[in-house]
């Protein structure tokens, strides 16, 4: 069936009968028109950016990718992290009465319930392996094989329910200094941002970033008396949130190569600590590239993070006010080719900056398997090789269990967590990945 279109004073026509929409123009000026526009090389630095993870995403993600698409370019949701260095009970009563909740303290909440559910089936396995130890079966016989595996069984599941229980108790105290709220899932309510007068100061109560950033931190699980390095610290957020945890009861070390950066780091934390706050007792700030940190210092922090540089799939779907600001400006092609090579020489140097028994967490904000599994099974295996260092990779699930509801996370993750986005929880991407160095 064929429908001319008034409007456009029969310029082509439609063909609805064909699976593809077909136009049919009436003028040949017109039809040039139309191939242009649509069949024209892509030179915009954010067009480049969809059509590229339009081709590579999809066999990725399958048919998740278009509503994760449809959520980059939408408005995405934050998390409002308060400020522990101030007093802020009147700004958080407002965001309680608003709807907002702290998803820290309930993480916490959770991981306790849990916890009380393992105690009662660990409880439940130790009768079991009691009452086993009474039977008196005849010798050699099958009843004896029977009750020697069940017993076996009973221990090993026993021996597992213990392990789970110590991962949930450290979850049910992890980042608890920590209140970062967020509004339910498809609640789009902004947060608003205020500032106070201390000692003559304005001082933000709050900091507002994606919630997806927040969970680096919260793998890392940052303690009192760590020696903590920050990788890639600025703009800013991870170190602000960070700090709010641990204040002055550890030891952090601000680093990025970028002079700017760093200066946007400094006026960041000026904002949200008192002047009466030494940040020269508890806070460092340098700018060395972290790819040959481990020619000034190895096996020196209990706890490293890198928030490496990536592509920023969310932010490079956006036209920006200056083309080079978008990596995938084709001034930058080539600075984008080498991602995976920055990223791999900042986690290899990384974890030889932790001790041994420490933590390393790497994070990008790209779902690209090859900034992602890709760089961290590399770093890896180059590790063992050329350096004879083992790292093991932390299961994160406990953690994104207890997340599910404010989250949606990859299902098909062999490696860390991918938090993707979704509309009714716009946050993300976000990758996460946790190792603890063995030797």
């Amino acid at each position: 069936m064929l429908i001319s279109i008034k409007p456009a004073q029969h310029i082509f026509a439609v063909n609805k009968s064909s699976l593809y929409t077909t136009v049919r123009f009436k003028s040949k000026k017109r039809l040039f028109k139309y191939k242009y526009r649509n069949l024209r090389s892509k030179s915009a630095p954010h067009e480049i950016a969809r059509d590229y993870f339009d081709e590579n995403y999809p066999a990725y993600f399958e048919s998740d990718w278009f509503s994760i698409r449809c959520a980059m370019l939408s408005r995405k949701k934050y998390c409002c992290v308060l400020n522990n260095f101030i007093s802020v009970k009147d700004y958080e009563k407002n965001l309680i009465d608003s709807g907002a909740y702290d998803f820290v303290g309930k993480m916490n909440q959770n991981a306790r319930l849990e916890c009380a559910l393992l105690e009662a089936e660990r409880d439940m396995t130790i009768k079991q392996i009691q009452q086993l130890q009474k039977v008196e079966p005849a010798a050699d016989s099958e009843e004896t094989r029977v009750t020697v595996n069940s017993a076996l069984e009973l221990i090993d599941k026993h021996q597992s329910i213990l392990d789970q229980i110590d991962i949930y108790k450290g979850l049910s105290k992890n980042c608890s200094n920590l209140r970062a709220y967020v509004y339910p899932r498809a609640d789009i309510t902004e947060f608003k941002t205020s500032t106070v007068i201390e000692n003559k100061q304005w001082i933000h109560q709050s900091y507002l970033l994606d919630a997806a950033s927040v969970l680096p931190v919260l793998a890392l699980g940052p303690e009192e008396g760590d020696d903590i390095l920050d990788m890639c610290a600025a703009p800013g957020g991870k170190f602000i949130t960070m700090l709010q945890h641990v204040q002055n009861q550890a030891r952090l070390v601000a680093n990025d190569p970028s002079k700017s950066r760093g200066q946007h780091l400094h006026g960041v934390l000026h904002q949200y600590l008192p002047v009466d706050y030494d940040i020269q007792d508890t806070i460092k700030t340098v700018a060395f590239d972290g790819q040959y940190w481990a020619a000034i210092e190895t096996d020196c922090y209990s706890k490293v993070l890198v928030d490496a540089p990536c592509t920023n799939d969310r932010l490079s779907m956006y036209e920006t006010e200056k083309n080079t600001d978008n990596i995938f400006c084709h001034l930058r092609k080539n600075e984008r080719a080498k991602l995976p090579e920055l990223q791999a020489a900042l986690l290899k140097n990384a974890v030889q900056a932790c001790k041994v028994g420490g933590t390393v967490v790497y994070s990008t904000c790209s779902a690209s398997r090859w900034q992602n599994e890709f760089v961290v099974q590399f770093v890896i295996q180059d590790l063992l090789d050329n350096h004879n260092i083992i790292c093991e990779l932390e299961d994160l699930k406990p953690m994104t269990n207890l997340l599910k509801d404010e989250f949606n996370f990859y299902p098909n993750a062999t490696v860390g967590a991918l938090v993707q986005p979704h509309l009714e929880a716009n946050f993300g991407p976000m990758f996460i990945c946790k190792l603890s160095r063995t030797t």
